[in-house]
């Protein structure tokens, strides 16, 4: 019985690497003020180290241990009253504003019985406190910030402790107003913290509905649109008679060739090209007999559209320096050109409000960025994971965008109708089936768009690449 408190704590960290907690003063010092004598975690002697603030550390590689050690230098025994001031948290080096509260409880167990109206016990733990005197025993809770260190203060009758040395004054009034100015200071740091911990809150809600709701937004925007596109697939145009005797739009066949495929072109649009051309006589194609086609490709003629162009210049690479390609077949060197050809087709259709992405670029890299960002806040903290995974979401919205291809807007799915009506004019009327490529000379426009209708076969397989 020489005043030395005896003390056994849980300790429990967040993880099963353990963590570094502090002890409560020197240790093994001279007792004069607050020192941990013979400290040990589960029964065997602790390793410690010096704090920077000079008080010691335990490392503790485990998620849960019980640390035991002896605690001088905390009871004051005066003529009226014995006082008790305990840290029952001791801040360890490191700890910061920002890490997570302690849930701290515990008991201290007096050397007798008293009768608990003459204990005064206060709890300057952090927030959430209580404390209470029963029998023997003064139990005590918290939430305790990590940050600063957590006491007990408790009066006791002086005679409840008759082996202590008195301090010849009486304290108990003193006692009482410094514990009242305590308490007070005590009030308004929780009362702060919890002012401290709803702006927390509602920045965290700030943030969740960030993280949340600019994804949400930018992903409704993309269903809706993709909804909007399937769903106009599966719808046939009212109003449209079920024939039309001439051709509807004055459109190139390259992009009547995306409205019939949906969104993609066929490469039959590139034997509708050439006819196109040889309408308007930009070159011409002969036929002599079943098995000999003539093409000739003016040096001078330019085209009047980026898919005639592309055409030409492809038909040149076919010729001969007369630039006359005989055959069939037409093409002979390939089709490297056939990428640009069909990306030209679909960009025109979407100038003319035809077609669209079946995936938005605009609104699939806002989702996929935002969901990125949104990711990012709730499960990393560096910086650089933020520019490794914004750049990522852009590349794979880009990468949807192209993979998921095109579709047609409503006015892309009239205008299919109004051309497959004039299709099924062609087929009812045209009987040109059979017809060749210099038959463009009799039949115009009918065989021009006949070949990307399907309707015109014969002179779709010669000029077809």
């Amino acid at each position: 019985m020489d005043g030395t408190l005896a003390v056994s704590e849980m300790v429990t960290f967040a993880g099963d690497d353990g963590g570094t907690i502090e002890l409560p003063g020197e240790v093994n010092g001279s007792g004069f003020s607050e020192t941990a004598l013979n400290p040990t975690v589960d029964g065997v002697p602790a390793a410690f180290e010096a704090g920077t603030f000079t008080d010691p550390q335990v490392t503790i590689e485990k998620q849960q241990a019980v640390v035991a050690f002896g605690l001088a230098g905390v009871l004051t025994r005066y003529q009226d009253i014995a006082v008790l001031e305990i840290t029952v948290l001791a801040s360890p080096d490191g700890a910061s504003r920002n890490d997570p509260d302690v849930r701290l409880s515990g008991a201290l167990t007096l050397p007798g019985p008293v009768d608990a109206a003459s204990v005064s016990a206060h709890n300057y733990a952090g927030r959430d406190r209580d404390i209470s005197a029963t029998g023997t025993t003064v139990a005590f809770s918290a939430k305790s910030p990590v940050w600063t260190d957590g006491k007990i203060l408790v009066a006791l009758p002086a005679a409840l402790v008759p082996f202590a040395p008195v301090t010849p004054i009486a304290y108990a009034e003193t006692f009482a107003t410094q514990a009242q100015v305590r308490d007070d200071s005590a009030r308004l740091t929780e009362r702060t913290l919890d002012t401290v911990d709803r702006g927390l809150d509602a920045a965290a809600w700030l943030i969740f509905g960030l993280a949340v709701g600019l994804p949400g937004i930018f992903w409704v925007r993309v269903l809706l649109h993709v909804i909007a596109v399937k769903i106009r697939q599966h719808h046939d145009v009212a109003d449209v008679p079920d024939h039309v005797r001439e051709p509807p739009t004055a459109d190139e066949p390259a992009v009547v060739s995306v409205l019939v495929g949906e969104g993609t072109p066929e490469k039959e649009a590139v034997a509708g090209t050439m006819l196109k051309l040889a309408q308007r006589k930009a070159i011409t194609i002969d036929e002599y007999g079943p098995d000999r086609l003539v093409v000739k490709v003016p040096p001078t003629e330019m085209g009047v559209s980026n898919s005639e162009k592309i055409v030409l210049s492809a038909l040149r690479g076919e010729a001969s320096d007369e630039g006359v390609i005989e055959g069939p077949p037409v093409w002979r060197k390939g089709t490297s050109w056939w990428r640009g050809y069909k990306r030209d087709a679909v960009m025109s259709a979407n100038a003319s409000g035809y077609a669209t992405r079946v995936l938005r670029l605009v609104d699939t890299s806002g989702a996929l960025t935002t969901t990125a960002v949104g990711f990012c806040i709730y499960f990393f903290t560096r910086p650089w994971v933020f520019w490794v995974a914004i750049p990522v979401a852009m590349v794979l919205s880009g990468i949807s965008s192209f993979v998921a291809g095109w579709g047609l807007t409503e006015k892309g799915r009239r205008h299919r109708a109004l051309w497959r009506s004039f299709g099924r004019y062609i087929h009812d009327h045209g009987e040109l089936e059979s017809v060749g490529p210099a038959g463009v000379t009799i039949w115009g426009p009918y065989i021009v768009y006949g070949v990307v209708l399907g309707e015109a076969d014969d002179a779709a397989r010669v000029l077809t690449p």
